[in-house]
């Protein structure tokens, strides 16, 4: 049977995040950039000063999913102020 668990990050996971972060966000979109753009994007949006920015900001939560006691990804939610892509009232 597999075993799936949640658990929210607090600061202290900040350099997994940044490990993991990098390691899917190349996984799932190098084929689709330029060589540039990649390492442009990688050292800011994975920068240790802009996810520990995200990981204090209250209006911002990660969390990592564990399949069987093994790390297999994250997941970011932004609400309010922090919320990037769909601006929205409600």
């Amino acid at each position: 049977m597999t075993d799936i668990k949640i658990r929210k990050l607090s600061i202290t996971d900040l350099y997994t995040l940044q490990k993991v972060g990098i390691q899917t966000f190349s996984e799932s979109y190098t084929f689709n950039n330029n060589k540039d753009s990649m390492a442009a994007y990688m050292k800011d949006g994975f920068s240790i000063n802009k996810l520990q920015s995200e990981l204090l900001d209250p209006n911002s939560e990660f969390y990592f999913a564990y399949i069987n006691k093994d790390l297999a990804g994250y997941l970011k939610i932004n609400i309010g102020s922090s919320q990037t892509d769909i601006k929205s009232d409600k």
